[in-house]
């Protein structure tokens, strides 16, 4: 069986390809085929080569399957895309304007290289978050660390679990060991060192101006203070005086039955034993089951 071939002064056909010269242009047509018969293929591949999809739409395919494919405005593929490692200097993914911005790989990590050692994530007004996987069966099944904005203009470190993951503590590490860690998995949720009697809540060129505690109290083993300054419980005085404790002051009338041990300022008790109203002031301390007052 032979080929086909018809000639004339503007084309020539050989079979179902049609070669028109234009000037100095050769220009060759093809039918548009398909995925599993693409006009452009191999005698001894028939189903791997190129067809048309569309307009403006070319196609390439393997095993009769479309794998990737471009138009006016995009490049699709259907498989994975290999890149080479790439280096720091030269990323394997990277932009024509800034070939020394993009990702790499080294045989430890995935290394992306900023462009003016600048990373941003944005999209418009749109609020972001950016999470880390700690375990990740599927979407309803995991646990992750989270830096996001929330809609109520709030910046976040959120650390969530779904389904079958478990909630985990937020900790705050130095080259490999715990320092801090906000127990945020059970209540009552804290803040707490890393080691006991190691960390310290501020030092002495970095104080806080103020302490604000809740109805439990201050419990301490230790050491509350450790530079002058002023203790305050239930308020602040109108004179502050270092290296001491104020209390804000109850009424005579609302002393209580607590344990023994426990000392208020008592705004309106007498110098007495037990306590009694009707005075200007006196210290409060429960000793033996009742109230004494000096």
């Amino acid at each position: 069986m032979g080929i086909e071939f018809q000639w004339t002064e503007s084309w020539f056909r050989s079979g179902a390809t049609t070669v028109q010269p234009e000037t100095d242009v050769t220009q060759t047509l093809f039918t548009d085929g398909t995925a599993a018969a693409p006009s452009r293929a191999y005698i001894d591949d028939t189903n791997l080569g190129s067809y048309r999809i569309g307009a403006d739409n070319e196609g390439f395919s393997a095993g009769g399957v479309l794998r990737w494919d471009y138009n006016t405005t995009r490049i699709n593929t259907t498989i994975p895309v290999l890149l080479p490692d790439g280096t720091a200097a030269a990323p394997a993914l990277t932009f024509a304007s800034a070939t020394g911005v993009g990702l790499f790989r080294t045989t430890t990590a995935s290394v992306f290289v900023p462009q003016s050692n600048l990373w941003e994530q944005r999209n418009g007004t749109a609020a972001q978050t950016f999470s880390v996987e700690g375990t990740f069966t599927d979407a309803s099944n995991r646990e992750t660390a989270e830096l996001q904005w929330i809609a109520a203009n709030q910046f976040r470190i959120n650390v969530s679990a779904l389904g079958a993951g478990s909630q985990r503590d937020l900790v705050i590490g130095q080259s490999g060991s715990e320092r801090f860690r906000f127990n945020v998995s059970s209540a009552p949720f804290s803040f707490n060192p890393g080691t006991t009697n190691v960390e310290g809540l501020g030092s002495s060129g970095r104080r806080f101006v103020s302490l604000f505690v809740g109805t439990s109290g201050i419990d301490s083993t230790g050491p509350v203070l450790t530079t002058a300054t002023q203790v305050r419980i239930g308020g602040a005085p109108a004179t502050s005086l270092n290296d001491s404790l104020f209390f804000s002051g109850v009424t005579n009338a609302s002393l209580a039955t607590p344990t023994n041990g426990t000392v208020v300022y008592c705004s309106d008790c007498t110098i007495a034993n037990p306590c009694a109203g009707g005075g200007t002031g006196a210290l409060a301390k429960r000793l033996a089951g009742a109230w004494v007052c000096n």
